[in-house]
């Protein structure tokens, strides 16, 4: 567990960079605003677990207060439906599956996967869009999840320039 959500944490920053995506959901990012609260509700063995990490990483140019906090990753890619499914379809390491949550990454887009069934206006009001994409990041290499993740979404942008970016 502890690879995944180290491996998370630095996917999410990556993710957090780049000008291709709107929104990344993931509560140890320190921009996160429930950030507090999931250091609050860690377990106390979670709790030594992230302290030991934040303290490790204090020096590190990138500290910021982000902790590892799991493997699961969303994330709201610029554009919508032919920008996420472009995203999924040009990923190498993560694979497409409704099921998350193994020692390898997968991924998948939730308004027409998991919640498919919910009618379009009801999943807006969950907040699950057409550009809402659920990563569950694996223990590959984290340099390859992040070039990976990376080239992907360059290929989504490809698709409409205008629309990916600010």
């Amino acid at each position: 567990m502890k690879a995944h959500g180290e491996n998370a944490l630095v996917v999410a920053h990556a993710l957090e960079r780049s000008p291709y995506v709107e929104e990344v959901i993931y509560p140890g990012l320190s921009t996160h605003p429930r950030n507090a609260l999931a250091y609050r509700s860690l377990s106390p063995h979670a709790r030594r677990f992230v302290d030991k990490f934040l303290n490790e990483h204090s020096e590190d140019e990138s500290a910021d207060g982000s902790f590892p906090y799991g493997g699961m990753i969303s994330f709201r890619i610029r554009g919508g439906a032919a920008e996420a499914e472009k995203f999924l379809t040009t990923t190498r390491l993560f694979t497409l599956a409704e099921s998350l949550g193994g020692v390898e990454s997968l991924a998948e887009l939730p308004a027409q996967m998991t919640h498919g069934s919910i009618p379009p206006a009801e999943r807006a009001l969950l907040g699950i869009g057409d550009n809402l994409i659920r990563l569950s990041v694996g223990v590959e290499e984290v340099e390859d999840l992040v070039a990976d993740v990376e080239q992907a979404l360059e290929a989504a942008a490809a698709i409409s320039p205008k629309a990916l970016h600010p």
